[in-house]
């Protein structure tokens, strides 16, 4: 008992004089004293609740916008359920346009919005909650409710700029080697905006905005790594929960990519956070 007690010690202090070492420790620690999981979990379920109504909005809105071009349409949906690799022809083919016009189709609009609204409210009490802001420094309800929908505002729009900017350069550049890289350094671009974005709304203004950059950058390349991976990671568990749970696994697939994506989101805050306050070492054992 005596050596195994020496070498954990051993361990430890290894670790703990190693920056390289000791920072992500901390992180990972810091992450489960959070319970930054359980709230990775709370997002999920908002977000899962929230995806529909997002989508039929998103989808009526752009149908209306780029009516009078079809192939700037099916572009920027291809790339909206492209976040969703596995499941994308399922979703796309539940979700429509909404039937209404004018004040009706306004309403039904803001009805939607409404029920989404829970995505963006738990997003802010995460993100407060990770960096430890008080009560009295967070939003009131109006501002609450300002910044959830300026939140889902924001990352709609900023989707159909982002497509349509890689539509035009698309068009208009020639898509060689450094096309293409100049291309996905554009997506990357507006990907980090709209995540800071995010960040800025969801997060107490006693945070300053220099603070969550380097949390923005972290996410934006975790994402990224995720989706680039999304098809790999799906075509290996989808199948095996089809076997299981038949019809229901779309359902279960589509909780389990939130999830992730959740995680890396809160990962990247955390890490801030870590860094900020400069929380390591920390004790592995």
């Amino acid at each position: 008992m005596d050596k195994v007690k020496t070498f954990t010690r051993k361990i430890d202090a290894f670790q703990r004089s190693h920056t390289a070492l000791a920072f992500p420790v901390a992180v990972v620690k810091r992450y489960g004293d959070e319970e930054a999981g359980k709230q990775a979990a709370l997002v999920t379920y908002y977000a899962f609740l929230s995806v529909f109504p997002l989508l039929l909005i998103f989808i009526t809105v752009l149908g209306i916008v780029v009516s009078s071009n079809p192939e700037l349409e099916a572009r920027i949906t291809e790339n909206v359920f492209h976040l969703f690799p596995a499941l994308s022809r399922d979703l796309q083919d539940n979700v429509h346009t909404l039937k209404s016009s004018g004040p009706a189709l306004a309403l039904q609009a803001l009805v939607l919005l409404y029920g989404a609204r829970g995505l963006a409210s738990i997003l802010q009490d995460t993100f407060n909650n990770l960096w430890h802001i008080a009560k009295e420094h967070r939003p009131g309800i109006l501002g609450d409710y300002a910044r959830s929908f300026g939140m889902m505002i924001a990352v709609g729009l900023g989707m159909i700029l982002g497509s349509v900017l890689s539509f035009v350069l698309t068009s208009v550049i020639h898509l060689g080697i450094i096309g293409v890289i100049f291309i996905n350094l554009v997506n990357v671009a507006v990907t980090f905006g709209l995540i800071l974005l995010v960040f800025r709304l969801g997060t107490s203004n006693k945070i300053s905005l220099k603070k969550l950059i380097l949390g923005a950058g972290i996410a934006t390349i975790g994402l990224i790594i995720v989706q680039i991976l999304g098809g790999y990671i799906m075509s290996e568990h989808l199948p095996k929960l089809e076997g299981s749970y038949g019809s229901f696994a779309i359902t279960l697939g589509l909780l389990f990519w939130i999830y992730l994506q959740a995680q890396v989101l809160l990962y990247a805050i955390v890490t801030t956070v870590v860094r900020t306050e400069k929380d390591w070492p920390k004790k592995l054992f």
